[in-house]
């Protein structure tokens, strides 16, 4: 097994190609990715054959007669080496939040019909039919939810107007690592952090054109799994793979068996899901609730909460004028 054990990998070992003019032996072999500092490079191992491995995101490949026949991207969890909660911040709850974006409450109750009911009944989760969007897309609906700060001007119900607090100037064009934000308070408050994405143009953040995080806001990111998906040359690796939101999802449940035993606080941002059609992202559901009812103990004692973004957008103009379609909206 290449994961849960450790390979030693020198700096001097990192190399930023894929297999261009290599010469393959057949059987199978693996690297590793790493991406030390949020806006640097992906650094990519040489191969090495089946044994420990210390990274977390890791290439295994398969060749025959010098042909690649198999690829595929694991992930793993390496805890990382935190101050042990006390006794009073250890019996924290976990905080778990899944974002399924461009899905409308309808959506979400028709496509995840069995995970919606296994939440009401088991967690006695409460539906909130009227919470509404404070802005059109991702990012300037979520600055608000992070930063407290609202950054597209509106008009409320009743007429009363909605305030800008940050011009495109102060969310965009610089960095936000100094702003105080949820993660900031979550690992002040002695959370274990995890921030999944699965884009490679971060929704909350850099989505595409602005600048973000300049470094890791949560002490672990999937971010160098979609690195990987989105901006290398891997061709049978990507034909291999599981669907993104299903790693993203398995990451999640890696991070919170490796860290059980303090409070942890989850951002799961799927992207790509729902967001492009009406219909499909009823094949997240199963996957969804068999990942809830596994898990439901340590659910038990946490806040979870299960939202969207804003409804659909990818419609034309005059699905929209329909009354099936704004209420999609």
């Amino acid at each position: 097994s290449f994961l849960n054990q450790f390979f030693p990998i020198s700096t001097n070992q990192f190399t930023f190609n894929n297999y261009n003019n290599q010469i393959f032996t057949d059987g199978c072999t693996a690297r590793c990715y790493e991406l030390p500092v949020l806006t640097g490079r992906l650094k990519i191992s040489g191969w090495f054959p089946p044994g420990p491995t210390k990274c977390e995101f890791l290439e295994t490949a398969c060749w025959v007669n010098g042909k690649e026949v198999y690829g595929y991207i694991h992930t793993q969890i390496l805890p990382k080496p935190l101050p042990k909660p006390s006794k009073t911040k250890k019996n924290l709850p976990d905080v778990f939040v899944i974002l399924i974006d461009s899905m409308s409450s309808r959506m979400m109750k028709r496509s995840l019909a069995k995970t919606v009911e296994f939440m009401t009944q088991q967690f006695q989760a409460v539906d909130f039919p009227f919470y509404s969007q404070v802005a059109l897309r991702s990012q300037v609906n979520a600055l608000p939810l992070w930063f407290g700060k609202q950054v597209e001007a509106g008009t409320m119900q009743g007429g009363r107007s909605i305030e800008v607090d940050w011009s495109q100037e102060n969310y965009c064009n610089h960095y936000l690592d100094d702003k105080p934000n949820m993660f900031k308070d979550f690992m002040e408050a002695g959370y274990t952090t995890n921030y999944i994405d699965d884009w490679y143009y971060q929704c909350l953040t850099s989505n595409p054109d602005c600048k973000g995080f300049q470094n890791y806001h949560s002490n672990h990111s999937f971010f160098p799994f979609v690195s990987i998906f989105e901006k290398t040359d891997l061709k049978i690796t990507k034909e291999h793979r599981r669907e993104v939101h299903l790693a993203a999802l398995e990451y999640f449940e890696q991070f919170a068996e490796a860290y059980s035993d303090r409070p942890k606080f989850v951002w799961y941002w799927s992207v790509h899901v729902a967001h492009h059609y009406l219909m499909g992202a009823d094949r997240f559901d199963q996957p969804l609730l068999e990942f809830l009812q596994r898990n439901s103990e340590m659910f038990d004692n946490a806040f979870v909460v299960l939202m969207a973004d804003h409804g659909f957008r990818a419609g034309t103009p005059e699905f929209y004028k329909t009354e099936i379609g704004n209420l999609e909206h």
